[in-house]
């Protein structure tokens, strides 16, 4: 028979588990989930095929430069002006219905390092089909989207 000290510990791992997987975007679990380093995804692969377009709002965009560059309501935008640490996807199907996600950017970034202005494939709807190589150097490290376009080749598959 267990004793209830033992099966404490084991709900509360678990509990701290479910935590775990809660906080994570659907974008860092599908990383996690099937790749360890190196990943060349679509945002169809991990939203579904039923969105057609995607954007990516970067720390320190406001709600209006989102609401002007995307053509959305007010209402479906958020504002990290002044907020370092979160990024948002935007998902839109066909019939113009939306979806927002936060990423911690602490876990995975979609944005371009700042201190390369050159790399411009994150501004404006996009669509969900297009695949980005993102890399981690580690297990426990950040998510990254590639922005060096030379290791961007089919051997990374």
């Amino acid at each position: 028979m267990t004793s209830w000290p033992k099966r404490g510990a084991v709900l509360a791992c678990a509990a701290g588990a479910l935590a775990l997987t809660a906080c994570s975007s659907d974008v860092e679990n599908y990383l996690v989930h099937n790749h360890e380093s190196l990943a060349k995804i679509s945002m169809r692969d991990v939203y579904g095929h039923d969105w057609e377009d995607f954007a990516v709002q970067c720390p320190g965009v406001s709600k209006e430069s989102m609401v002007a560059s995307l053509h959305i309501s007010p209402d479906d935008a958020k504002d990290t002006a002044k907020d370092e640490g979160v990024e948002y996807v935007y998902l839109r199907k066909a019939d113009g219905e939306l979806k927002t996600e936060e990423l911690e950017s602490e876990h995975i970034t979609m944005c371009p390092n700042k201190a390369d202005p050159t790399f411009t494939a994150l501004k404006g709807w996009i669509p969900a089909t297009k695949e980005f190589y993102f890399y981690r150097a580690d297990p426990k490290a950040q998510w990254q989207i590639m922005n060096d376009a030379s290791v961007m080749t089919d051997k990374h598959d």
